[in-house]
């Protein structure tokens, strides 16, 4: 570790103590809503979490690590509309953001101190963490790449005869207009893609003193112009999910592998990718006859809209109001029934096997479609989306949020020490997937990125089994 553990015990304890002064500023369930408390929770919980990322900085080497991605996507979601709020700059569309607006400072306070309880669980997990040891010797064993670039084609292939036209020619409608079989050729053409970014990547540690990054790359062209094309598809309909999963995995593959990303570039490449995402954003339509690219709609589109870039991540904050709301006033907790869901869900084959084996409602297979069911009944129109600590309140209440937050953080410190400072192979694979779903993942649920790893790790073992016996 880089970073004396005299200055971790410091940062902890100013965790430890503003969840302590936190504990003093916890507001009634119900009441107006207090700029002034708003204000304070979010001051004292921004300066946590840079102190924090200076610590995970030094500990892990590189500022691309799950903790920096997560936490710019919690403070966005969670604090970004109640803080601009109590400095006098309300959300455009109150009525759909305050949920009920007597919940929003009880819901703030309940972002805090799950916030700050995850980041003390990091710390939990730092300082008892056990012996360091080097093991990137042992795990330099090379996957059979041609298995996995020759399936990559014929996913890719299979995905573009399937999606149909209607997509191809650049109308976005969230994959309604998908064709059938396409949504599970994509989930698996998704892995795919993602298992070999991080295979180009690894395997260039081991050989950056023999090719230069040119030639290595010219040597993996196939696998890249497929990506090349896979995005630009996605970039043309305007859905920016594998644009961002992606882009994230690169970077923060590339900051560790081959050269570390400094904090300025960092905030220069956050503020370029979210102005690029919300032309994308403001220039896609359900009409792919419109006149322009979707670059030129979305700048035109740009001039004549006053939201930000970070406007409709924020806004996903709804969700937590309407949790707190709704949950056990109006429902009852579900003692994790969506959370069971979520994780039967990431086993291939497991999750229609539950729904049909004991009939569980739709309004219960996800907290998205709980969010969505309670607020539009069962005819909804589209979906209201989840949010990380909305789906576990709803499941387990405040109790739950503190308790699975705080083992979340010890979780991640563990795995990232594992990953970055031992080199263990599993252990990278795996934080590298959640980093790539990490944004993402603060509105979403806390096992969003539970299918990505399973089906990643079992592709991995995959290529290997079946490169190893070809090899014979």
């Amino acid at each position: 570790m880089r970073i004396k553990r005299a200055t971790v015990n410091i940062m902890s304890f100013i965790s430890v103590l503003s969840l302590i002064i936190g504990f003093f500023l916890m507001p009634e369930s119900r009441g107006q809503i207090n700029n002034g408390l708003l204000l304070t929770l979010s001051i004292i919980v921004s300066t946590n979490v840079v102190l924090f990322l200076i610590v995970m900085k030094s500990c892990f080497g590189t500022v691309l690590n799950f903790q920096t991605f997560f936490l710019i996507g919690f403070l966005i979601v969670h604090f970004q509309i109640p803080f601009y709020n109590a400095i006098g700059i309300p959300p455009q569309n109150p009525r759909f953001i305050w949920a009920n607006p007597n919940v929003v400072n009880f819901g703030t306070w309940m972002s805090y101190m799950g916030g700050l309880i995850w980041i003390v669980g990091n710390y939990v997990g730092i300082i008892f963490k056990g012996q360091s040891k080097n093991v990137y010797a042992r795990n330099n064993k090379s996957a059979n790449l041609a298995i996995l670039d020759g399936l990559i084609i014929i996913l890719f292939v299979s995905f573009i005869v399937l999606v149909g036209s209607a997509f191809l020619s650049g109308a976005y409608d969230g994959g309604k207009n998908w064709g059938a079989g396409a949504s599970y050729v994509n989930v698996l053409l998704r892995v795919a893609i993602c298992l070999r970014i991080f295979y180009f990547f690894y395997n260039y540690r081991f050989n950056r003193s023999k090719i230069s990054l040119k030639t290595y790359a010219s040597k993996n062209k196939l696998f890249l112009i497929v990506l090349f094309f896979y995005l630009i598809i996605f970039m043309n309909a305007g859905d920016r999910g594998p644009l961002i999963e992606s882009g994230v995995l690169i970077l923060s593959c590339y900051s560790f592998f081959i050269r570390s990303v400094k904090i300025w570039q960092l905030v220069l490449l956050i503020f370029i990718g979210s102005s690029f995402l919300t032309i994308l954003k403001l220039g896609r339509g359900k009409d792919s006859s419109k006149q322009g690219s979707i670059l030129e709609r979305g700048f035109e589109a740009l001039f004549e809209n006053d939201s930000n870039t970070t406007e409709e991540l924020a806004s996903s904050v709804r969700i937590v109001y309407k949790a707190v709301d709704q949950v056990p006033v109006q429902h009852d907790y579900l003692y994790g029934l969506t959370m069971f869901m979520d994780i039967a869900t990431a086993v291939p084959f497991a999750g229609g096997f539950v729904i049909q084996t004991f009939s569980i409602p739709e309004i219960y297979r996800s907290s998205t479609y709980f969010f969505t069911i309670t607020g539009q009944g069962t005819f909804y129109t589209y979906g209201e989306g989840s949010e990380i600590l909305g789906d576990i309140y709803i499941n387990f209440g405040l109790i739950g949020v503190f308790l699975l937050m705080f083992l979340f953080g010890i979780y991640v410190s563990r795995i990232s020490l594992k990953a970055f400072i031992d080199g263990n192979f599993k252990n990278l694979l795996i934080i590298f997937m959640m980093i790539s779903t990490a944004i993402y993942m603060n509105r979403s649920v806390l096992f969003f990125p539970l299918q990505l790893i399973v089906y990643t790790l079992i592709l991995d073992k995959f290529i290997k089994f079946f490169g190893k016996n070809l090899e014979k």
